[in-house]
């Protein structure tokens, strides 16, 4: 319901809870942080998608398989984010900063990002270019 057409780096998600499980082959992530202190800087986090693997790739390029990459919590954006286009109330970055190399890209908006115990942490929203250094 917050989210803004004008503003779309904020709000653009939305969770579904389902009253049961859709494929019992699958073990879903099922729990979800509600810690504001918690991940904590340089964190090892992971993401998965069927993103694009380089943001020169054309959308038809996208893996079959599932994707998955380790990047980490980054405590502070402003150095990432000149625009300062991120609220830190509601949303955090990661990546493998400040060399880049590893990241989400298109095509992984919307899927989990989570720690090494499968607590979800947060969602892939949008970033600067794909493994980008610095962004």
């Amino acid at each position: 319901p917050l989210y803004d057409e004008f503003n779309n780096q904020a709000y653009d998600f939305m969770v579904l809870k389902l009253p049961q499980l859709i494929d019992t082959k699958v073990v879903p992530l099922q729990k979800l942080n509600t810690d504001s202190t918690y991940p904590i800087d340089q964190q090892s986090l992971t993401v998965i998608g069927h993103g694009l693997l380089n943001e020169d790739d054309e959308t038809n390029d996208r893996p079959t398989k599932l994707q998955e990459v380790t990047v980490q919590y980054i405590g502070d954006c402003k150095p990432y984010d000149p625009n300062e286009r991120i609220n830190n109330d509601i949303a955090f970055c990661a990546g493998t900063m400040p060399d880049g190399g590893k990241d989400s890209c298109q095509g992984d908006s919307g899927g989990p990002i989570y720690d090494d115990n499968g607590l979800q942490v947060g969602l892939v929203s949008w970033g600067i270019g794909c493994a980008r250094p610095m962004r």
